[in-house]
């Protein structure tokens, strides 16, 4: 049977790294990295992969799984594993690392993930490798990272993985008209970051009603939009004060939002943190 580890993801930092690898008779032993904590909240690296010739072993103390080929696995942070080629010769996975923020804590939350170490390959696992192709596709490119879009790509993995592991697999997958209507509402967020925004406002734009893109956007993003909005502007707002030395009430106002108090209490919830401690820990 496959094991599985609870995760209460809190935070996602950065890409730490993602590619393609490629070796013959394949033997490493593999254990994410721990970074440190700030109380309940731990800070390390969760890898995910997909392995796209010759299986893959992994041992640990309590045994012995194999990811077969198109199967998903999973590495979360602070895991230690013994890995080698099923069979001899030459072997190759798509694999991406990132510094998450996680609770250690039991609690259940809408954040928290039970993980197996393993997916087995199927419809669902697809959009798991497609996700994982996309952010080694962009790892790989000359162009320099863009926090924003990475944050988006890896919490479109945990949501696809969340959608995979869940008991009622037979719940229909996105159509295709809601997926495009998903997308519309993230670009149109996007543009209109530095204002107060409605769900109701976002849905007239893209022409359907208030509840039906509720519906559909907790289904395609694994989160409310009101939450997405709001982990959006607040990811922009740590980064226009990583990167250009903006306070934080200068941010807020770029972000649309001029009251502190209320940022602060935002920041607290979605982070777990102050955002003074915020800063100490990752800005270094």
């Amino acid at each position: 049977m496959i094991p599985t580890v609870k995760i209460d993801i809190k935070n996602f930092v950065k890409i730490e790294y993602a590619h393609e690898h490629s070796a013959n008779d394949y033997t490493y032993t593999v254990e994410t990295e721990d970074k440190g904590s700030r109380g309940n909240f731990g800070i390390g690296v969760m890898e995910i992969g997909v392995v796209k010739q010759n299986p893959l072993i992994f041992k640990d103390k309590k045994g012995e799984y194999i990811a077969e080929e198109k199967d998903i696995f999973i590495i979360p942070p602070k895991y230690r594993y013994e890995v080698s080629t099923l069979n001899k010769g030459a072997h190759r996975h798509f694999t991406t690392e990132a510094v998450i923020e996680f609770d250690r804590t039991e609690k259940n939350t809408n954040t928290a993930l039970t993980l197996p170490l393993i997916i087995k390959a199927g419809k669902k696992s697809e959009k798991i490798e497609e996700d994982i192709k996309r952010i080694v596709s962009k790892s790989s490119s000359l162009h320099e990272s863009n926090y924003f879009e990475d944050c988006s790509d890896y919490m479109r993995l945990l949501s696809h993985i969340k959608k995979a592991t869940e008991i009622n697999t037979e719940e229909s997958d996105p159509s295709p008209s809601s997926v495009l209507y998903c997308i519309s509402a993230e670009k149109y967020a996007l543009d209109n970051i530095s204002r107060h925004m409605s769900v109701e406002e976002i849905a007239n734009h893209i022409g359907i009603s208030k509840n039906y893109l509720t519906n559909i956007f907790s289904e395609y993003k694994g989160m409310p939009i009101t939450e997405y909005i709001n982990r959006m502007k607040l990811n922009h707002m740590i980064e226009l004060m990583r990167r250009f030395g903006y306070s934080a009430t200068e941010a807020g106002e770029y972000i649309g939002i001029d009251n502190v108090n209320y940022i602060s209490r935002m920041f607290k919830k979605y982070y777990g943190m102050t955002i003074r401690e915020y800063k100490q820990i990752y800005f270094g």
